[in-house]
């Protein structure tokens, strides 16, 4: 049951990874409709913490593999449970991660590009934004 739940997880990411490299508009569309909601699912678990939850997942991370990697030089003569278990508890841990960057990162990565974005076609002219009204754009958001 485990594994098809993994497995599951991982087809997800794949598709998603698929469908927002192939269709600008999926991407758009999750960026715009679905991400949000993300968003405030993971700040409302994250922000209680007071430190960078992402740094100490990067921490984590590393002590995670000197483990694999400890395990891995100790048992590699004989096939030891602990190594396969921890072996398959690392895949499902990596299926999670690119479930999350999926979500987090890359769906928004392929989004229409910022420059065709911000064309405004008010009054049936189409204009670019400068970088300094990008700017001051950023700013006031940031500042918000």
């Amino acid at each position: 049951m485990r594994r098809k739940i993994f497995a599951s997880i991982f087809i997800l990411t794949v598709v998603l990874n698929i469908l927002s490299i192939i269709s600008t508009g999926f991407a758009d569309f999750y960026t715009r409709y679905i991400f949000p909601i993300w968003e405030r699912i993971m700040g409302s678990v994250t922000s209680p913490i007071p430190f960078s939850f992402g740094e100490w997942m990067i921490i984590a991370g590393l002590l995670w593999l000197a483990v694999l990697v400890v395990s891995f030089i100790v048992f590699c003569v004989k096939r030891n449970s602990f190594f396969v278990k921890f072996g398959r508890a690392t895949i499902d841990l990596l299926i999670i991660i690119a479930l999350v960057m999926t979500l987090n990162c890359f769906i928004n990565y392929h989004t229409t590009p910022i420059g065709e974005e911000m064309t405004n076609k008010a009054g049936g002219e189409e204009r670019q934004y400068t970088i300094s009204e990008l700017t001051n754009y950023r700013d006031y958001v940031v500042n918000q």
